[in-house]
C-alpha cells in the first residue's frame, strides 16, 4: 500500500509557476483612457504603449490632469506602479493622490522627478490606508510648455518583481554612456564597450525608486562573455552623497547571480539608484539574458543550494589554469593535470558573491584518484586582500567532505571568491561529482534527501530517477514520501 502511495505522488506531482500580480486599476497608453481631466495639461497618445503629457496653463509654469476617480480595496492593492520613459530638460513631474470623499486626504507618491525611471510606491502604507477607498492620480508637471513620456500607471497587488529587463525588446531608458546595446533575435541582448578614451566602459539603468525592504533581490543572467572581457555589475544611488557598491565583480564567464542588495548596501525603505553594468575589455562584449530586482518576500525560503556543479554535464565556467576537466557521460568528470613543466595544476570557478552567514558550506565528492595524486581545495579571494587558503585536508582517496569556509577564511556577510582545485601528479587525475556551495544543514543527512542539499524535495526525485533500479528503488522512493518537503537548515 506504500508503494502505491509513493508511486501515485511521483506521477501526479506537478511544478506550477508563479502568477501575475492582480491589477486593480491601470493606464497604458495604448490606446490612452478617455477618462482624464485635462486641466492645464494634455495627452498626446502615441503608437503604442507610450503618451505624451505636456504642461498647457497660459498663466502659470505648472498643469494639472487627473484621473477618473479609482476606487478599489488599497489593501489589496496597495502598489502604485509609475513609468516614465523621456523628461525634457528642466522638467519635473509630480504623481498626487487624491482622496475623493471621505476626510480628502492627499499626499505626494512621486515628488518633483527630473529622471526618467520606474517608481514602486506602497500606497496604503503612503496614505495610512486599508480597505475600500476613493481617489483620483493627479499628476502635476512643472515647466511652461514642457513635456514628460509615460508608459504606465497601475495599481496593484505585491509583485515577485518591481523591475525586469528581459531585452524582449530591450528597454530604450537606458544610458549607453561607453557601452552600446545590440537586441538579438534570440533570448537577451549584447552590451558592447564602446569608449574610445579608454577599455572600459559602463552602460546605467533607468532612476529605480524602491522601498528595498520589499524588492532588494538583484536577480542577473548571462549567456556568453568574450574572451578578453569582464563584466561587472554595480548599484548605484542617484542624489547628494550618493553610495555605491559592486554587487559582482569582474566576471568572465557566463553566469547567474543573486543577491540582497539591503544586505549588501545596509539599506532600508525607499532608495534611489541605478543599476550599472561596467565592461573591462576594449571592444569587447557580453550577453545579458535576464535583470530583475524582486521582491524578498519571494526569498524569504532561499534554496538551500547557492551554487553547484554535478559534472551533468560540466557547467562551462571554470577557468582552466594547468588542469583540463574531462567531462564523461552521466555525473562526474575528471579533473586531469595538463601543465608542461610542472606536477601541478588548477581550475578555478567563476567568480562568487555569497552571503557566508547563509551559505557557509563548501562539499566536495571526489569519486575515484588516481595512485600517487593528491587534491587540494582552496578558496582564493576576488578584489580586497586577494586572501586564499586550503579549507581541506589534502584528498588522496575517494572521498566526501564538507567543510564551514566562512569559519575556515574567519568571513562573515558577503564575500566574492573562487572555489579552487589543485590536481597534484604529473598528467595524473582526480574524478569529482559534485563541488556545492549551500546551506550547512546540521549533523546528519535526512533519510530522502539523496541529493544531500538540507530538504527532500524534487531534486531528490530526480536523483532517483537517474539511477533508478540502479542505486535507487522502490524502498528509496518510500523515503522520500515520508520526509517529502522536511529540512535540516
Amino acid at each position: 500500500m506504500k508503494t502505491a502511495i509513493c508511486l501515485s505522488f511521483l506521477a501526479g506531482f506537478c511544478l506550477c509557476s508563479s502568477a501575475t500580480a492582480a491589477v486593480g486599476w491601470e493606464e497604458t497608453f495604448d490606446p490612452i483612457m478617455p477618462t482624464w481631466t485635462e486641466t492645464s495639461a494634455f495627452w498626446t497618445d502615441h503608437a503604442g504603449a507610450t503618451a505624451v503629457l505636456t504642461e498647457n496653463d497660459p498663466l502659470l509654469t505648472y498643469g494639472l490632469t487627473e484621473s477618473e476617480t479609482i476606487t478599489l480595496d488599497v489593501g489589496r492593492y496597495s502598489e502604485l506602479v509609475v513609468r516614465s520613459t523621456a523628461i525634457e530638460s528642466g522638467v519635473l513631474y509630480s504623481v498626487q493622490i487624491q482622496e475623493v470623499g471621505g476626510q480628502e486626504a492627499y499626499a505626494d507618491a512621486v515628488s518633483y522627478e527630473a529622471e526618467p525611471g520606474t517608481q514602486v510606491v506602497n500606497l496604503s502604507r503612503l496614505m495610512g490606508w486599508s480597505g475600500q477607498k476613493s481617489f483620483q492620480i493627479n499628476v502635476w508637471i512643472e515647466g511652461d510648455n514642457g513635456s514628460v513620456t509615460f508608459d504606465l500607471f497601475q495599481l496593484r497587488e505585491p509583485a515577485n518583481t518591481a523591475w525586469v529587463e528581459d531585452f524582449d525588446p530591450i528597454k530604450n531608458t537606458w544610458l549607453e554612456d561607453t557601452c552600446t546595446w545590440t537586441d538579438s533575435p534570440e533570448p537577451g541582448a549584447v552590451l558592447t564597450e564602446n569608449n574610445p578614451e579608454a577599455w572600459y566602459g559602463v552602460a546605467r539603468s533607468e532612476l529605480l525608486v524602491v522601498d528595498v525592504n520589499d524588492y532588494c533581490m538583484l536577480y542577473v543572467k548571462t549567456s556568453a562573455v568574450e574572451s578578453g572581457c569582464l563584466y561587472t555589475i554595480q548599484i548605484h544611488e542617484e542624489g547628494p552623497d550618493p553610495e555605491y557598491a559592486e554587487v559582482i565583480s569582474y566576471v568572465g564567464v557566463p553566469s547567474e547571480h543573486i543577491v540582497d542588495i539591503s544586505d549588501l548596501m545596509d539599506w532600508s525603505e525607499v532608495r534611489r539608484f541605478r543599476i550599472n553594468i561596467w565592461l573591462d575589455g576594449e571592444g569587447r562584449s557580453t550577453t545579458f539574458e535576464r535583470i530583475e530586482l524582486r521582491n524578498k518576500t519571494e526569498q524569504t525560503k532561499p534554496n538551500p543550494v547557492f551554487w553547484e556543479d554535478d559534472f551533468h554535464p560540466i557547467k562551462p565556467t571554470w577557468f582552466e589554469m594547468g588542469a583540463l576537466w574531462d567531462d564523461f557521460p552521466g555525473p562526474g568528470a575528471t579533473l586531469v593535470e595538463d601543465n608542461p613543466g610542472m606536477t601541478y595544476g588548477k581550475v578555478e570557478s567563476e567568480s562568487l558573491l555569497v552571503d557566508l552567514d547563509v551559505y557557509p558550506a563548501l562539499t566536495i565528492s571526489v569519486i575515484d584518484i588516481e595512485a600517487g595524486a593528491w587534491l587540494d581545495v582552496g578558496i582564493q579571494e576576488q578584489g580586497g586582500a586577494w586572501m586564499y587558503k586550503d579549507v581541506t585536508p589534502t584528498i588522496i582517496e575517494p572521498t566526501r567532505v564538507t567543510v564551514n569556509i566562512a569559519e575556515s577564511m574567519g568571513w562573515s556577510g558577503y564575500h566574492t571568491f573562487r572555489v579552487v582545485l589543485w590536481i597534484n601528479g604529473n598528467n595524473k587525475y582526480a574524478a569529482l561529482d559534485l563541488v556545492r556551495l549551500g546551506m550547512h544543514c546540521g549533523r546528519s543527512v535526512l533519510a530522502g534527501d539523496y541529493n544531500e542539499d538540507c530538504s527532500v524535495d524534487l531534486l531528490d526525485l530526480k536523483v532517483l530517477g537517474l539511477h533508478w533500479l540502479d542505486t535507487y528503488g522502490i524502498s528509496d522512493l518510500e523515503e522520500v514520501s515520508e520526509h517529502w518537503l522536511e529540512e535540516t537548515f
